[in-house]
């Protein structure tokens, strides 16, 4: 599996809760090693620089390129990735969104969108957001009304719920019937939908990470 770095590196006065740029190579570089991980490309982003996230934009560009397959992101902290939690959370669904999965060095076996949905949900609590607020929502999702990311096979309709899109079902329909009747894994299928030059909702090549996560989404 292809693996891609994204540091941060803290300018002027020193951040006690970010490593040091050579300690988050050298995390890397351990993972790397021991998870069999080849690295083709690392991005660094100076923390209060004036050239602000131009790295991350970088890496967003770099696995758009045509004929990228599968890819780890490895970052030090969740927190780093962005301005906020949920800032953090957009770009951790950007990236997957992209074909990668995001790892995090600091927190072995963590899930970082699990940690920045964490510490979102910490910051709304001091916010004092209401537990009714937050059931509010559950029960609005639950009547079929999209919130956040729009699933594939879904669009949003006029009246805010959500609606399927006929095209886009049946090629869920037909990772359902490749997984479970032909019993074919995940690259297999992605690789299936490529060759049959079926398309992604933004027209990019289909991934393992994009029939995982059709696969997993009830």
């Amino acid at each position: 599996m292809e693996a891609i770095a994204y540091f941060l590196q803290h300018t002027g006065r020193k951040n006690e809760t970010l490593p040091a740029l050579a300690e988050q190579q050298e995390a890397y570089a351990r993972l790397c090693e021991s998870q069999g991980f080849q690295s083709v490309a690392t991005f660094t982003d100076y923390q209060g620089g004036s050239h602000s996230r131009r790295g991350y934009r970088r890496l967003v560009d770099y696995l758009q390129q045509p004929g990228r397959g599968f890819t780890m992101v490895a970052l030090s902290l969740v927190q780093e990735l962005a301005a906020g939690p949920k800032d953090a959370a957009k770009r951790i669904l950007e990236l997957d969104e992209l074909g990668a999965r995001v790892v995090s060095l600091d927190m072995e076996g963590v899930d970082p969108l699990d940690e920045a949905l964490a510490q979102w949900r910490q910051l709304r609590s001091r916010d004092k957001l209401s537990d009714r607020a937050l059931d509010s929502l559950r029960n609005k999702a639950m009547r079929g009304f999209g919130l956040g990311k729009t699933p594939y096979g879904y669009c949003i309709g006029e009246s805010g719920r959500l609606e399927i899109v006929k095209q886009e079902a049946a090629v869920v329909e037909r990772i359902y019937g490749m997984y479970l009747e032909r019993d074919m894994g995940l690259r297999l299928i992605a690789r299936g939908l490529n060759e049959a030059g079926t398309p992604t909702r933004r027209g990019s090549p289909w991934s393992v990470v994009k029939v995982r996560d059709n696969l997993k989404n009830r």
